[in-house]
């Protein structure tokens, strides 16, 4: 793999993460993502952010790999939501196992 910083995803990350999930969206063929919808999302996970998220960037700052587990409040009903994406441009590259190995 090449010179990449694995890291958790913080809040202010949103426009790279938007960045690489519109390009994964193009592949394959979805609904593009908002610049709204993401911060809402990491909003959401607040603090589990630290612990439930990991991020892999380019020395030059793009996301290349993204994996997160969100892990709403007991008391609502509510389900358990996960992530994986990898940038169209960097699969195959073992990334998307780094993340599977991560959580």
């Amino acid at each position: 793999m090449q010179n990449l910083t694995w890291r958790p995803i913080t809040p202010t990350d949103a426009p790279q993460l938007l960045a690489m999930m519109q390009a994964r969206a193009t592949v394959d063929n979805t609904t593009p993502y908002t610049l709204d919808g993401t911060q809402q999302l990491l909003a959401r996970m607040g603090n589990q952010l630290a612990t439930m998220s990991r991020l892999a960037t380019t020395p030059a700052g793009q996301v290349v790999a993204a994996g997160l587990v969100f892990v709403p409040p007991m008391d609502k009903l509510s389900f358990v939501m996960g992530l994986i994406a990898i940038h169209p441009d960097f699969q195959g590259q073992g990334f998307g196992d780094a993340l599977l190995a991560w959580q």
